[in-house]
């Protein structure tokens, strides 16, 4: 074995050397040089780029190609006017022709980018099916792989944006975050599956599963796990962990641990264990007659308030065994409804049925009933008064005829 060894590798280096002599190649090897398989080194019509793979750029015409570096099986496979691309791993930017300042890495990521520049695509088929979007981050596998046209993207964490397709000037961070986006832009989703179906805009979903089953809803800022989890809400705030709508609502807020908030244009605080909601100053709502319409005198006086029934009770969810005072929602709404005032709104029901109370609404007929009350002591203070006068013109009388009497 050593002497047929000995005989023929000289034959083999000449046969080497002359390839070599031939194409004008310089080879050298330092070191240790294994080679397995099929390996294809074509070098492009530009000395500036770089190609290492099997059938790699094997249709480009290298028009135009400058400062690119294509790694990997049909990496680069189709390139013309492009610069300073770094494609590294199998079919990386393989249908790419004039997309220029990408960098992709991961089999297939950038697949079948066309025309899309300055994108950062890494991952197994991240953006795979990117085309003309440009300006784009996408890290992990199947990061944004459906995206076509979508551009000024940040996706990171494995299937973020998936199926992306125009959307644009997004976030999203964390696993199968914005996952189901088609077009909707300028959304920013942090945490496991948050926005995962989203497909609108102006969206913040940050938090495991933050605004989760959003899916045509606009506006909306979720803070805290599952906040805004369920239902497709507008315009809404939800901060804390848990917090989010019993239905679908516009324009509404919950805030703390578990606070559900169940009706458009309302705000609530807390969960059914919250006690006390304090401040070092009083809550002042908006009375300013520019916002008013419809202004009218109020009928409701003594005989709604007489209609009252206060009471002193204690809270279920209260730990503590202290009480408090109020009215049963139930009571008052049935008294609105006999004295013709049940339009008020001072009653409110909650998308599952509980009522609660304005009792700021009930300042305006104490004070009517103050009112009322006040010009019957007057009336009744002006009457006694006459009342006296008379008496005492009477007395005046009884004296003067008691003296005539006694003279004669």
């Amino acid at each position: 074995m050593n002497m047929i060894y000995r005989k023929c590798f000289p034959v083999l280096l000449l046969a080497v050397l002359s390839i070599l002599s031939v194409r004008a190649q310089q080879l050298d090897i330092l070191g240790d040089c294994r080679i397995l398989g099929n390996l294809d080194i074509s070098n492009s019509t530009d000395s500036t780029s770089i190609h290492i793979g099997r059938n790699l750029d094997t249709i480009s015409n290298g028009f135009n190609f400058l400062y690119n570096t294509f790694l990997g099986h049909y990496s680069g496979l189709v390139n013309s006017v492009v610069y300073e691309n770094s494609f590294f791993g199998e079919r990386t930017g393989s249908e790419n022709i004039n997309g220029s300042f990408n960098s992709f890495f991961g089999g297939a990521a950038g697949d079948n980018n066309l025309s899309g520049s300055n994108n950062v695509i890494s991952g197994r088929s991240a953006g795979k099916r990117n085309s003309s979007g440009y300006s784009n981050t996408f890290i992990g596998s199947l990061a944004a792989r459906v995206n076509t046209s979508g551009f000024r993207n940040v996706f990171v964490g494995n299937r973020s944006g998936y199926t992306n397709e125009s959307g644009n000037s997004s976030i999203a961070l964390g696993c199968q975050s914005l996952q189901y986006n088609l077009n909707g832009y300028q959304n920013i989703a942090i945490g496991f599956q948050s926005l995962d179906t989203n497909l609108t805009n102006y969206n913040i979903g940050i938090g495991t599963q933050a605004l989760y089953s959003n899916t045509t809803g606009l506006a909306n800022t979720a803070l805290g796990g599952f906040s805004g989890y369920a239902n497709v809400n507008t315009g809404c705030v939800f901060m804390g962990y848990g917090t989010g709508s019993t239905a679908n609502v516009t324009n509404s807020a919950a805030l703390g641990f578990n606070a559900k908030v169940g009706n458009h244009n309302k705000v609530r605080i807390g969960d059914g264990d919250i006690m006390v909601i304090e401040g070092n100053v009083a809550f002042s709502p908006m009375s300013d007659e520019r916002l008013k319409e419809n202004i009218s005198p109020i009928d409701l006086g003594i005989a709604f308030i007489r209609d009252l029934h206060p009471i002193v009770y204690h809270r279920i969810s209260n730990q503590n065994p202290d009480l408090e005072m109020g009215l049963i929602a139930q009571e008052l709404d049935s008294i609105l409804i006999k004295h013709s005032t049940n339009l008020l709104g001072m009653i409110n029901r909650d998308s599952t049925g509980i009522l609660s109370v304005r009792y700021n609404d009930l300042m305006t007929p104490l004070i009517k009933t103050i009112k009322d009350q006040q010009l019957i002591i007057e009336k009744q203070t002006i009457f006694n008064q006459e009342l006296l006068l008379l008496i005492e013109e009477q007395r005046m009388i009884n004296i003067q005829q008691q003296t005539i009497l006694n003279t004669n």
